[in-house]
């Protein structure tokens, strides 16, 4: 069924799975939804291989798996995966694009006090692309420290090695994207709280594409676990048409 059809690209140390909540609100309206999971992000045991890994390797993935698809799908991206979305749509592969306390392609600063109290333990590994993971009292900091301590333990546990080059690349903002070729309508979304992908950054990103714009109070950078989101973006989805950008809100 033409505009049913949903890509989903996790985040950094992820999965697939963080979309689960997700998946399941779309798929109460007749959506049908695909979460990748990508490359060696199934555990720990991929050290050696994600040494390797850049960027252009899950843009390319992704891009891979949607030419297997019935129709142009709706895009959405998490963080990490909000660049690779972005660069989905410049490439003319997206419906519609989602994109939930994106990284920002080059022109707008990734950086932040919060951002950078985030990963200053982590910067030796960073420098020297190797593949790392945050510590749990970081993890807590920047990405979840509005959850529940029981929400908080989970998610920690879900975490995997994120590739370090991957990491230096959005550090040092080595994706550009050409915002003339995102045509498609575009929905930001972000948490008041968040502590990397701060609202000054999510906010610009919008502005780059003329996007509709949601800033949800009282919310970390950790959205998985949000179903008032869920439901926003799914309304947002069934009254925004193909081919008509927005400019002031959801």
């Amino acid at each position: 069924m033409p505009g049913k059809s949903i890509f989903m690209i996790h985040g950094m140390w992820g999965s697939g799975l963080f979309w689960s909540r997700y998946r399941r609100v779309f798929g109460s309206s007749g959506y049908h939804s695909q979460a990748i999971t990508l490359l060696y992000h199934g555990g720990f045991y991929h050290r050696g291989a994600l040494r390797h890994i850049s960027i252009w390797d899950y843009i390319e993935q992704a891009r891979e798996e949607i030419k297997h698809l019935d129709d142009k799908p709706i895009i959405m991206g998490y963080s990490m995966g909000g660049i690779i979305a972005q660069k989905l749509a410049e490439m003319g592969l997206v419906e519609k694009l989602v994109l939930l306390a994106p990284a920002p392609p080059r022109g707008i600063s990734i950086m932040s006090r919060s951002m950078l109290q985030t990963f200053t333990p982590s910067l030796g590994d960073i420098m020297l692309r190797r593949p790392f993971v945050l510590s749990r009292d970081r993890a807590e900091y920047g990405v979840m420290h509005l959850l529940s301590g029981q929400q908080q333990d989970v998610v920690y546990r879900s975490f995997c090695l994120e590739s370090g080059l991957v990491a230096y690349e959005l550090a040092w903002s080595e994706v550009s994207v050409d915002a003339l070729r995102v045509t498609c309508p575009v929905l930001v979304v972000v948490g008041s709280e968040d502590r990397l992908c701060v609202s000054r950054i999510a906010r610009q990103v919008a502005a780059k594409y003329f996007a509709d714009f949601k800033e949800y109070p009282g919310r970390c950078h950790y959205l998985g676990y949000d179903r008032e989101i869920a439901q926003d973006i799914l309304t947002w989805m069934e009254g925004k048409s193909a081919g008509a950008p927005g400019q002031d809100g959801c």
